[in-house]
């Protein structure tokens, strides 16, 4: 998003929040920038948006990177992923792993392949495998969301930091 692109959206911020201490001078406006410049412009807006519409108070910058994750990060339910992903066994089975992989949203594909496509096909235990799909499905959902709501220059810094400190 570029600098003039933020000024609309911060525009459309200060309508919405008239509060004199949300976004208060042209620092805050590039402190803001700085944290949310990362993000296309039409996501950050829609999140904007929808922020907007269910909110009365004004948004720090870590809500609005939450909307645009909640936004960008699969929406489907655990469940409803599992419940395509036995569908996919069933019509696929084990020697078709990349018919079943194509059908697949980035955050099943992630999860599946975490537990292995043919552990899943041969297992005799979908109690437990339906358990553990659900704790790696919501783990694979909340390191995505973190990839998002965390900008990318601040992780690379903190990535540069662990590896000084070694």
């Amino acid at each position: 998003m570029t600098f003039d692109e933020f000024k609309t959206l911060a525009k459309g911020l200060k309508c919405a929040y008239t509060s004199p201490n949300f976004l208060p001078d042209e620092y805050s406006v590039k402190v803001w920038y700085k944290f949310l410049r990362d993000l296309p412009c039409e996501v950050a807006t829609a999140s904007v948006e929808r922020y907007i519409a269910t909110n009365k108070y004004p948004p720090t910058i870590a809500d609005i990177r939450e909307q645009v994750a909640t936004m960008m990060v699969s929406g489907e339910d655990w469940s409803e992923s599992w419940g395509k992903v036995k569908r996919l066994i069933s019509l696929y089975g084990m020697p078709n792993e990349k018919k079943a992989y194509e059908e697949m949203d980035e955050t099943t594909y992630e999860a599946v392949k975490r537990m292995g496509w043919s552990n899943l096909c041969m297992s005799g235990n979908q109690t437990a495998d339906r358990a553990n799909y659900r704790i790696i499905y919501e783990a694979v959902v909340a390191q995505q969301k973190d990839r998002i709501i965390i900008p990318e220059g601040l992780r690379l810094k903190a990535t540069n930091l662990k590896m000084i400190g070694e």
